[in-house]
């Protein structure tokens, strides 16, 4: 007797990536056995036509059992909708997929909200800054992180959550057993080692395509309970990860950009047609804290009708609650505001580091924030 999961991929491999027939057919055939019983006739009244039809009507198997065992023996795992810990976010959007390809955790998105954060593969220093103060927030507040696992936003947003302690979903456009991209391999590592998951809706051997990308999006939306897009230029193929989230009824928010900078031209669209403008790791936590009791509150600032708390600090005594690196930061931050990247020179620790400390320090309210991404000791 065959292992159920060999018919799950038998009719992923029928279907195609991405196909939207696999409801209508779960929803005509009580299970994928059914669907592989099931004869030319039966399957033309549920809409099946041409070479669709003529993969469903080709019985073979012995493709499907190799992906499985080959999935199995590297140590990763197989997800199809017949399991409990198949994300169930991902069950009522279109095209939901067969079967997902995972290494390391498998993801519990119950736990908090999940937050796709992405943006342009060509991140401004403005876009790369306000990527990892929203992912570091986010982390701190209690948020589980979905990236692409691009170069690019999705690198900066990764970094910065890991930074932070944070688990990441890295949605990949290819099978587990590419290494692509190869400059974010330490990431992908790093991402497994703290408890992460490495997903793909493509078995081994799959390589990245202009295809691959655009089935990777709406997986990577599906499984988020809010799109955050950081940085985006029109055209920007992160503008189609927010389109499926729209479809798919999710959240979707953005951080505004300059009028004058092309690379926020798309993000500042997606505002003016509805996204919601977001400017800090709270203003999106807020959404969700009715979902989940538990998320704290992170960079929250003082309202203009409130007076910020007047704290007396010693300089040579952080509370002992701090991490390295912001009692590091916190040691060369003064009365008057500094630049983030002096800060960073000051430190020798990397922007992500850096913004990811400022936020911790903000936590503590040891700092504050100023305009032009400067920040001063309270």
């Amino acid at each position: 007797m065959l292992d159920s999961r060999v018919y799950w991929i038998w009719l992923q491999q029928a279907l195609g990536y991405g196909n939207g027939h696999l409801t209508a057919l779960l929803h005509a055939f009580a299970s994928p056995e059914d669907i592989y019983e099931a004869d030319k006739n039966a399957l033309r009244e549920c809409g099946m036509a041409g070479a669709v039809l003529g993969r469903l009507c080709d019985k073979e198997t012995d493709t499907a059992r190799k992906i499985l065992e080959s999935t199995l023996q590297h140590g990763d795992w197989v997800l199809t909708p017949a399991d409990a810990a198949y994300p169930s976010l991902l069950r009522g959007i279109y095209a939901p997929p067969a079967v997902l390809y995972g290494r390391g955790e498998i993801p519990d998105l119950s736990v908090g909200p999940a937050i796709a954060v992405i943006g342009t593969r060509s991140l401004s220093r403005y876009g790369r800054d306000v990527t990892a103060m929203m992912a570091s927030g986010l982390v701190r507040g209690g948020a589980l992180i979905i990236s692409g696992g691009a170069e690019g936003g999705d690198a900066v947003a990764t970094a910065a959550a890991l930074e932070c302690g944070g688990r990441v979903v890295t949605v990949q456009a290819c099978g587990l057993d590419m290494n692509y991209p190869v400059v974010n391999e330490a990431l992908r590592r790093r991402t497994l080692q703290q408890g992460g998951t490495l997903l793909s809706e493509y078995p081994y051997g799959v390589r990245v395509g202009k295809g691959t990308f655009h089935v990777r999006n709406r997986l990577m939306s599906g499984m988020a309970h809010g799109v955050l897009v950081t940085e985006a230029p029109e055209g920007s193929g992160t503008l189609i990860t927010a389109r499926h989230a729209r479809e798919q009824g999710r959240d979707v928010f953005a951080v505004p950009g300059a009028l004058n900078m092309p690379s926020s031209a798309g993000g500042n669209a997606l505002i003016q047609h509805g996204a919601k403008l977001v400017r800090s790791a709270d203003e999106i936590l807020e959404e969700y804290a009715p979902l989940f009791p538990q998320l704290r509150e992170t960079n929250r600032q003082p309202k203009a009708t409130e007076k910020a708390p007047v704290k007396e600090r010693s300089n040579s005594s952080p509370p002992a609650p701090l991490s390295e690196k912001a009692a590091a930061v916190l040691q060369v931050l003064k009365a008057e505001a500094l630049p983030v990247d002096e800060i960073a020179a000051q430190t020798a620790l990397s922007m992500p580091q850096v913004l990811a400390a400022l936020t911790e320090l903000e936590m503590f309210a040891l700092a504050i924030s100023e305009a032009g991404q400067q920040y001063r000791r309270l």
